[in-house]
């Protein structure tokens, strides 16, 4: 999970083409007049220690603890950053984000940048205006109070992942547990959030079949508007 792409190295991807090739002894490099030699004959082959070895050598390491950062443990204060080409913010309670959103109806509301970082550099997009749900408390509600499951629009996946882990073996819960664990890898699911997911409308989207299956709703909210609940069924009304 996660070492598919060279971007995380290439030691775990050599290791796992090791599997899959005959013994380095039985391919000599050196031409087919040459006798086939061992690894640690040939001058131009250097071995290499494979990952499990590196983490075997750790495993018997004392390591210190490292302690949590001081700044990090005060509560997070609302944020603006004005660059060139973007100003970016990053409100702590849903009145603030509405009202941003209300302001700059055009601007892109983002969580873990999953989506955009594809639609910036691929498709040439360009968001002068973006809007972090990250940090907005009321976003991060996660819950289950009869029977239903609230799940908050800044929830990263992995939460909701691990959430589902700890409580009782149910269908539903099983159905959603299930798509989860082949949605993308560790280091995306730890940033992105299931309302960035729903948000792309896209009908091959992972979790949404998996979530109109299961008949969810939708809790909506605008500026100066209640709160509206729409069915996932009818939140769709075409292809993104």
């Amino acid at each position: 999970d996660g070492n598919l792409c060279r971007c995380t190295g290439y030691r775990p991807i050599l290791d796992a083409a090791k599997t899959f090739v005959c013994d380095k002894e039985k391919c000599p490099s050196s031409g087919l007049d040459v006798p086939p030699q061992r690894p640690e004959q040939e001058k131009d082959v250097k071995i290499c220690s494979t990952t499990a070895d590196v983490l075997k050598n750790l495993a018997d390491e004392k390591v210190q603890e490292a302690s949590f950062p001081e700044a990090l443990k005060t509560q997070l204060e609302p944020l603006k950053v004005t660059g060139t080409k973007v100003t970016w913010y990053r409100p702590t309670d849903l009145a603030t984000l509405l009202m941003l959103k209300k302001a700059e109806p055009k601007a892109k509301m983002v969580a873990g940048n999953t989506e955009v970082g594809i639609e910036t550099k691929f498709k040439q997009c360009e968001y002068g205006t973006m809007i972090s749900t990250s940090s907005v408390a009321e976003l991060q509600e996660l819950s289950i109070r009869n029977g239903v499951m609230t799940i908050g629009g800044a929830v990263t996946l992995s939460t909701l992942e691990h959430f589902l882990e700890t409580q009782e073996t149910n269908v539903r819960y099983q159905a959603m547990l299930d798509m989860l664990r082949w949605f993308a890898s560790a280091q995306i699911r730890n940033v992105a959030v299931l309302a960035g997911n729903i948000a792309t409308a896209s009908p091959i989207s992972d979790m949404n079949p998996v979530l109109m299956a299961l008949d969810a709703s939708l809790i909506l909210a605008s500026a100066g508007q209640a709160p509206r609940e729409v069915p996932m069924k009818e939140f769709f009304k075409s292809y993104r």
